[in-house]
Parts: structure tokens; sequence; C-alpha cells
């Protein structure tokens, strides 16, 4: 009996001491954030959750179907989303700055004879509506590909006007060019990259009509939709199904949840080492296989929920609208005003003032593989808790914590003088080994 009694009057204790633990990390995070305003207001940023409404969502559906029955707009996905419901709406997903997100189940559609889970996407809009957005983007196409457009503008009927493959291929390169810095290669055709395999179908003879041609220039302007279709055969992004007008549809791929922000005492949700170790696998090989492409491309966005996981567990990034070509970055670095070096980062992607000049440099100073470490394997919040690898088994914890923090923030100097914060490969195959270590 005395012995129970004492039991009984240690539980409260235990628990006192780890609620003091618990409020004494709450109160170290709230000073230290504090202190950092700028980390904390975008950090804050992240918690933010922009709520999605169904029924502005429905609404986005029902004018892009008005519009392809009224015959203004075309695509593949038209006929499936508006008349035979084999696309169907489930719900709206939390709007991503810049874009609508709508989960759809696709019936024999997406994946022949199967029903799948897909995704509606579509650049928000500046318009008041669909039709004065496809309207808008149908002016600059036609000015685009007819430079006299203007004074017989007001004789026309659009939809008796056609526009040609050679006119199409030509603006859609100009495009690649002004975005990513590079042409595509003279025997490939840009319009079987970004339109699809099916765009020979819409031709007769080398022209397509207007309303068609309109359709393709409305979703190719968006970035996500470009830069996955033309990157397609590197398994990089969601696989583009179809579009329809500027809305298309997109594989369905689980997003990793946001481990970098969970701390694992206080969560019940953290998973298992041995799958956080796997995923950071994964993640690396992704990392890799992104660096060795022939045009490298740059993840100006890096957070958890950005990197999705196929059913043969295949990292796919599914949020590309931040997503630039290295050609493009350098540009557009070249093209800021700065007075100091954070004047220069273009979100995850950092650069560096010429504080003479008063313009940034054209070098990206940190890289992809930074980023994950920064942002993924280690908290944003405070380093020591939470991220994917943090409390890694104690034979692998010293170095491989030191290795992630030596990724994360490890300044190099360039010969140009320019601070640098670059993990090379020997970095990253060092993390795989490490992780295969902790896994046996």
């Amino acid at each position: 009996m005395f012995q129970m009694t004492q039991l009984i009057r240690n539980v409260p204790t235990i628990t006192s001491k780890k609620k003091v633990f618990v409020l004494g990390v709450v109160f170290f995070v709230f000073i230290y954030l504090l202190i950092h305003v700028k980390s904390f207001q975008k950090i804050a940023n992240n918690f933010i959750i922009r709520p999605c409404d169904n029924e502005h969502s429905r609404n986005i559906i029902t004018q892009i179907c008005s519009l392809y029955k009224s015959g203004e707009i075309n695509g593949t996905l038209c006929e499936p989303l508006c008349n035979t419901y084999q696309v169907t709406f489930t719900k709206c997903l939390n709007y991503r700055s810049g874009k609508f997100v709508i989960q759809a189940e696709c019936n024999d559609m997406c994946v022949p004879r199967v029903t799948v889970s897909a995704v509606l996407k579509m650049s928000r809009i500046k318009e008041a509506s669909v039709k004065d957005y496809i309207e808008s983007i149908g002016l600059e196409l036609l000015r685009l590909v007819n430079s006299n457009i203007q004074t017989i503008l007001g004789q026309m009927n659009l939809h008796n006007y056609s526009v040609s493959s050679e006119s199409l291929s030509v603006i859609t390169a100009d495009l690649l060019k002004s975005e990513y810095g590079f042409l595509s290669r003279d025997n490939q055709n840009v319009l079987n990259n970004l339109w699809g395999n099916d765009y020979y179908t819409r031709f007769t003879g080398t022209v397509t009509s207007f309303i068609y041609a309109r359709s393709y220039w409305s979703v190719v302007k968006q970035n996500e939709f470009r830069v996955s279709q033309f990157f397609n055969n590197w398994d990089v992004f969601p696989k583009i199904y179809a579009f329809c007008g500027p809305l298309y549809i997109t594989e369905n791929i689980p997003s990793l949840k946001s481990i970098d922000k969970l701390i694992p005492i206080l969560s019940s949700e953290f998973p298992s080492w041995n799958k956080r170790a796997t995923l950071a696998k994964q993640i690396l090989n992704f990392v890799k296989r992104t660096d060795e492409m022939e045009h490298p491309i740059h993840f100006c966005d890096i957070k958890s929920p950005h990197f999705g996981f196929t059913y043969d567990d295949n990292v796919r990034f599914i949020d590309a609208d931040l997503v630039i070509a290295d050609e493009a970055l350098s540009s557009s670095l070249g093209s800021l005003k700065c007075v100091k070096h954070e004047d220069c980062a273009i979100y995850d992607c950092q650069g560096w003032c010429d504080l003479k000049a008063g313009y940034c440099t054209k070098i990206r100073t940190n890289n992809n593989l930074q980023s994950v470490c920064a942002k993924i394997f280690r908290s944003e919040i405070i380093s020591a808790y939470g991220g994917l690898l943090s409390s890694p088994p104690k034979h692998i914890a010293d170095k491989l914590t030191a290795l992630v923090n030596k990724c994360a923030d490890e300044v190099t100097t360039n010969d140009q003088g320019v601070s640098m914060q670059r993990p090379d490969i020997q970095v990253l195959t060092t993390l795989q080994k490490y992780l295969n270590e902790s896994l046996s």
C-alpha cells in the first residue's frame, strides 16, 4: 500500500517536470522569434492556411464549361469535365499563392478503366472573370502572330481565324528563351513538348483554329504547367493529363507533411526514424537527379508539403510556381537593384549584391541541397529541434547532425570574394551513406 501511494504521488511530479520543460521550450521559441522579427514573419506566413471556398471553386469550373460550350475554349479536358462528367469536383484545396487548386475524381480519362484522384489547377487571374482573361490572352496571341492585327481586329470573325503551327512554335520558343534562357534543340518539337502528343490532331494541315491556339496559349503561359510539361521526361513533376483553356489536370500525389515544423517531444504525429530516413534518402536522390539535368533547375520555394511521393515511392515536386531554370535565374538575379545582400534573394534562392554597382550579381550563392538541409532536414524554427532528420539513432547522431549543420550553414568564399553556401556532391553522398548506416 505504501509503495502504491508513493508511485501515485510520483506521477504528477513527472508530469509537472515535462510541462515545465515544454513551457520552457515554448518560451525560448517565443523570445527567439521576437528577436528575429523578419524570420518570425516569414515563418508565420508559412503557418497561415489560405482558406478556399467550395462554391467559388465550383464557379471556376462552371465558367470554364460555359466558355467551352459556347465555343470560346477547347482542350481534351473539356468534354470529360463539362459533358461526360468523367472528371468531377471533390473539394477545393487550400489556395496556394498565385493559383487555384481543386481536388477532383477522374474516371477512365486520366488512367484508362480506372478511377483516380486528380488535381485541377489554374493560375489566379487579375481579370474579373475567366472570360475576360481568355479574351485578354487572345489579343496577346493575335498581336504575337500578326503584328498588323490591330487594324483588322474589328472586322474579324475569330472563330474563322487560323494560326499556323510555325507561328505557334516560334512564339513558344521565344517564351522559353525569355523565361528559361535557352532555346529548344532544332529537332525538338516544342508544340509536342508543351501541348501534348495529341496536338497534331488539332491541326488541319499546318494550321489550327484560333480558339484552340488561344486555349493552348492560356495554359502554356502558366509557369507550373510549362515547366512540368517541358521537363516531363525527367519524372520530376506530377504528370499533366489534359487541359481545357487555362484549367489543367494533373495526377494527385500525396505531399510530405510539414515535419520541419514539428518538434518530436510535442507531437504525436512525428514519424519513426526509419520512415524519415527513407524519405530523406529519396529527397537526396531527387536533388541529385535535378542537378544532373541538361538545364539545371532551381527550387526557390522549398517546403515539406511541396515534395510529393508516388505510390512506388518516387519523389515529385508538386508546386512548381517558383521552379526556375538556371539561365533564367541568373538573368533575374542580375536585374535586381540592391543595397545589401539580402535584397538579392528570390525566396530561397540567395544572391549576392555588388555594393559598388548597386545591382545583384548573376550568381546564386546557395543551392538546392543547402535549402533542403536548412528547411527540410532541420527545423526552420529552431534548428536543434524538429525537421526530418532530428533525433537520429544514438550510434549515428553526432556525425549525421554535424553533417546536416555543415550542409545548411557552411560558408565558403569563391575567387571573386563572394560568400557561397553550396554543399557539393561529396556532402550529398556522405549524407546518403550515414542514412544507410542509420538503417542498418
